[in-house]
């Protein structure tokens, strides 16, 4: 597999993989405690929902520094189909497939019901990407289809990043806008957090774009600084800084995670630690097997609720569940979910995206 992308980024897929990690132990964490298995309160076991915001900020970033370095101009058509081939293939396959497990398999096998929706119901919003709209409006609970409510918020924002960069070309005016815009949506998350109940507040919680707004921001700021400021930006520092912050708040117990005043301040951290990481090679974050998982962690993230749920299916029909085998299922979820998204990626999404780009390419 080439471990090579429309990027020179140094970096990035390391923290991809690490935050798909993140979350990775943190749904571990819960299913564990569900099945009454002992498992320690580690604060890292609990950082699933702020590791899942660093990709909505790792996503605009990227699109951004992309768009900001074409030296072409950005193209509406290859970026619809670029992202359409990236998302969609892999996408549809866990809808299809999780339906058709939750509908028919798991009520063949247990005698019981799991879905308490109809396909006719609940298909309609993954087919046409707002399942951040589903587990609002349908009954829990929702399995392996739960967190693809992300997928659709990111949907819903490629909607919106074409227009932007089309109606401002300079990058000064980028810079301003998506500030600008990071900071209006961080006050219209303020407001629905005073009327929790209304639908539309709700929905709004699922769309966390000020999280893209800022990654853009430092995204144009990475590709444009060195011009705007006419010297190159300093790394060590502020990296060690950020480092630390970002340690501090992953490996700690503190509620600053919980605040309602998140979404005021962490996108900004997750955007200067992408600014300062992507700038400089770190070895560890570039260890083959680290930039793979970085590569499949769409994969990863998608496809570990299903590799959980046998796994503790098994577990409930072991009669050694002692005090320590919380490490061996979290071992076994994270090294399985890995291996089960290269395996899906290599023979699966790269030969479709090949067949897919080709035939765009003609059109």
């Amino acid at each position: 597999m080439a471990l090579t992308s429309g990027t020179v980024l140094p970096n990035l897929y390391g923290l991809r993989f690490l935050a798909a990690m993140v979350v990775l132990l943190g749904h571990g964490w819960q299913n564990l405690h569900q099945i009454n298995v002992l498992v320690p309160d580690w604060p890292l076991f609990q950082k699933g929902s702020i590791a899942v915001l660093f990709f909505f900020t790792l996503s605009g970033f990227l699109l951004a520094y992309l768009a900001q370095i074409n030296p072409d101009g950005f193209n509406i058509k290859s970026f619809i189909t670029r992202r359409l081939v990236r998302i969609v293939p892999l996408y549809y396959l866990v809808v299809i497939a999780g339906f058709l497990v939750l509908l028919l398999i798991f009520p063949a096998f247990t005698g019981e019901k799991y879905l308490h929706f109809s396909l006719l119901d609940g298909l309609p919003y993954y087919l046409f990407f707002v399942p951040n709209l589903a587990i609002l409006s349908l009954p829990e609970p929702f399995g392996g289809l739960y967190n693809l409510w992300s997928i659709g918020s990111e949907m819903q924002f490629y909607l919106m990043f074409p227009v932007i960069i089309m109606l401002f070309s300079r990058a000064k005016m980028r810079l301003g806008f998506f500030l600008s815009l990071t900071l209006l949506w961080c006050c219209l998350h303020e407001f629905a957090l005073n009327y929790p109940d209304p639908l539309w507040a709700r929905f709004l919680d699922t769309i966390p774009f000020e999280y893209m707004f800022c990654g853009a921001f430092w995204g144009i700021l990475l590709a444009t600084g060195d011009k705007l400021f006419n010297r190159p930006s300093r790394w060590l520092y502020p990296g060690m800084i950020v480092t630390s912050i970002l340690s501090f708040l992953l490996i700690t117990t503190t509620t600053l995670d919980t605040l309602s005043g998140l979404h005021w301040w962490l996108p900004w951290i997750w955007g200067l630690l992408l600014y300062f990481y992507a700038q400089r090679p770190i070895r560890f974050l570039q260890a083959r097997p680290i930039v793979v998982g970085g590569i499949v962690s769409y994969g990863i993230y998608l496809l570990h609720p299903w590799i959980s749920f046998p796994l503790r299916w098994l577990f409930l029909k072991i009669s050694f569940v002692s005090s320590y085998s919380w490490t061996i299922y979290l071992l076994l979820l994270g090294i399985l979910s890995w291996v089960f998204a290269w395996f899906i990626f290599r023979y699966y999404e790269q030969p479709l995206k090949t067949r897919l780009m080709s035939s765009s390419k003609r059109l």
